[in-house]
């Protein structure tokens, strides 16, 4: 038994398969690409917004908060974020005590220094005996008053120069070979 169909009717049933097939795939990919888009959204947003509050605490804005209404790891992400600031901004505040505190110290010490330095200067230069400091090679660096006035040359004159240039011979052998090596080992002669 033949029947004689025509190739349009035959195949319209197969043609409108592939049409809806067609419609069907369409939608399912337009689908498919929505939801890539609001996956996509969800990820990327919150990852934006810890990059930016990140970026703020980084140049100091540590009172900056990250708010991300999300209870996933982006969410505690951000949260760590948050405490990480509140901690440096307790640290900074502790550091900033601490410096206050040894700047009024280091103050006080500095100007008890000059005080000292100032005394033990005035001591230094109104002894009425022969004072004189001299450094690891025997060149004076400082006269007392008593000195220059005994010896009869100005600071100017003696500053720099050998301290045993000033000395008798007798006295100036003492100094070169005994005096000034036990001096220079010991910090002082008895």
């Amino acid at each position: 038994v033949f029947v004689d169909v025509s190739k349009k009717n035959a195949f319209s049933p197969v043609q409108t398969l592939k049409y809806k097939n067609y419609i069907i795939q369409g939608i399912m990919v337009l689908l498919a690409v929505l939801i890539a888009t609001y996956l996509s959204k969800s990820i990327i947003r919150p990852i934006l917004i810890l990059q930016k509050g990140a970026a703020k605490i980084q140049t100091g804005n540590f009172n900056h908060e990250i708010s991300l209404n999300s209870k996933d790891e982006l969410g505690l992400l951000a949260e760590s974020f948050n405490s990480m600031a509140r901690s440096l901004i307790h640290t900074n505040i502790i550091l900033d005590e601490k410096v206050k505190e040894r700047t009024v110290k280091l103050t006080k010490s500095n100007e008890q220094l000059r005080l000292n330095e100032n005394k033990y200067r005035t001591l230094y230069n109104t002894t009425p005996a022969m004072m004189h400091s001299i450094d690891d090679k025997g060149t004076l660096t400082n006269v007392n008053d008593f000195w220059i006035e005994k010896i009869g040359y100005s600071r100017d004159q003696v500053i720099g120069e050998k301290s045993f240039i000033f000395l008798t011979d007798k006295s100036r052998k003492e100094a070169i070979e005994i005096n000034i090596p036990k001096l220079i080992k010991q910090g002082y002669i008895d």
